[in-house]
């Protein structure tokens, strides 16, 4: 075991300012741990450039950790998608990981609808969790994980809905209603937010079942809210025709800074005192994207997240996929 632990970050893109923060957050922490950061292929030597930024430091308070930038590329079919959870696992070595985060957003703008020949499925749900149950499983079973290990998965609250812009999931009550969000014939392929908001869903119970057949290590779903990583610039409301810049969004209370999200995130990985939700939960804004939070399933419309029968059935028909 390395002396100062063991943490992989797994992002989607190079530039996410929540992952950069969490990296520093960490290599302060822990000066003698090894970080691994894996994202596409294609945005390794922007997050080179950051990494290098980070290893370099200040004056003698210069951060020791071993941090390495791999190549994690689960896109295309099945087959592509597990070969690259498998090459990113011998990456990380034999030593056992003390936390793992899924900082891997599913969100394909212009791509809700869309499905994929060969797998059948909604391609988020195989971009935003096979690629995530290939992985998280793949070192569960070559003994990755011990008894303290955390895993942290990035979700969001529209789970649960956020009206008006998420309504809420509809899952169903069969392994067939299930099947069908993931191969979309059960939803409107139109509706993008709806699309999204049932693929959170499932993604967030299947986390709460795999907490149930691991209760050994700890695992969570948090959401990081709305933040400068949500919206890269300016959102244009065309009713108006008036621009709000992401301050008018913190000011308004949609929206938080990310270094609030990133140390969200670092006590979930943590397992510091502030975090002290059980394994399993989504744990989100207790009203809309930001602010306080709590356990999503201690709200009305997130009651459905703790039900262990909903939970199993986002495990085996997600498996009946992979």
């Amino acid at each position: 075991m390395i002396e100062g632990g063991k943490y992989v970050i797994v992002s989607t893109r190079d530039d996410l300012l929540i992952t950069q923060e969490i990296t520093r957050l960490i290599a302060s922490e822990k000066p003698s741990s090894q970080i691994f950061i894996a994202c596409p292929s294609p945005n390794i030597a922007g997050a080179q450039l950051w990494v290098n930024e980070i290893k370099n430091g200040s004056g003698d308070e210069s951060p020791t950790a071993n941090i390495q930038v791999v190549p994690f590329d689960p896109h295309g079919d099945r087959t592509a998608c597990r070969r690259a959870s498998d090459e990113l696992i011998k990456a990380l070595g034999d030593d056992v990981i003390n936390a793992l985060l899924m900082n891997w957003q599913g969100c394909i703008p212009g791509r809700f609808g869309v499905v994929l020949e060969e797998s059948g499925m909604l391609e988020m749900a195989q971009v935003k969790i096979l690629s995530q149950i290939y992985l998280i499983e793949g070192l569960i079973e070559k003994k990755m994980m011990f008894d303290s290990s955390r895993v942290i998965v990035s979700g969001s609250e529209a789970a649960r809905g956020i009206p008006p812009m998420f309504s809420a999931p509809t899952l169903g009550e069969s392994l067939d209603s299930y099947r069908s969000i993931l191969n979309g014939t059960g939803l409107d392929l139109t509706n993008g937010p709806n699309i999204y908001s049932n693929v959170q869903g499932i993604l967030s119970l299947y986390i709460a079942s795999l907490a149930r057949k691991h209760p050994n290590i700890h695992f969570g779903v948090l959401s990081p809210g709305f933040t400068q990583d949500s919206l890269n610039k300016n959102i244009q409301i065309e009713e108006t025709a008036q621009e709000f810049k992401f301050e008018d969004l913190v000011q308004y209370g949609i929206a938080q800074g990310y270094k609030i999200a990133a140390t969200n995130f670092f006590q979930a990985i943590m397992g510091s005192s502030e975090w002290n939700y059980p394994s399993g939960v989504l744990v989100g804004a207790a009203k809309g994207t930001s602010g306080d939070l709590c356990d999503q399933a201690s709200l009305e419309d997130g009651k459905y997240l703790s039900d262990h029968r909903n939970q199993d059935l986002a495990f085996e028909a997600l498996h009946s996929f992979a």
